[in-house]
């Protein structure tokens, strides 16, 4: 019996567990199919700007509010400093280092079944 060199298996495995097909219906919302069905999903992302202070923030609000609370990460484009996120269902908090006025890239995404 002739065995699978074990780098093609690896191969396989990864292909059939990362196929996918992505629809979207409006730039806020996908729907994704997957080996396991349908889900539905919430992404929503752009960039802004601290706001200077003791320490620096920037709340980014949803309209209309989301039904699910997202999971939401961001990144300063400006400098390599830490940020601390922290969503709700109608908005996101980003805050900074103190009295800053980077720009951050957040996106945030919640699952809706």
């Amino acid at each position: 019996m002739r065995r699978w060199p074990e780098f093609v298996v690896l191969v396989l495995l990864a292909v059939a567990f990362s196929v996918f097909v992505t629809q979207s219906d409006t730039p806020a919302s996908a729907q994704q199919k997957s080996l396991w069905g349908p889900t539905l999903r919430i992404f929503i992302d752009g960039t802004a700007t601290l706001v200077s202070g003791n320490p620096s923030t920037v709340t980014v609000t949803f309209t209309p509010p989301l039904p699910v609370l997202p999971i939401c990460v961001a990144t300063d484009m400006t400098a390599a400093e830490p940020l601390k996120v922290v969503p709700t269902t109608t908005q996101v908090t980003i805050t900074g280092s103190k009295n800053v006025t980077h720009t951050v890239a957040y996106i945030c995404s919640g699952r809706l079944n």
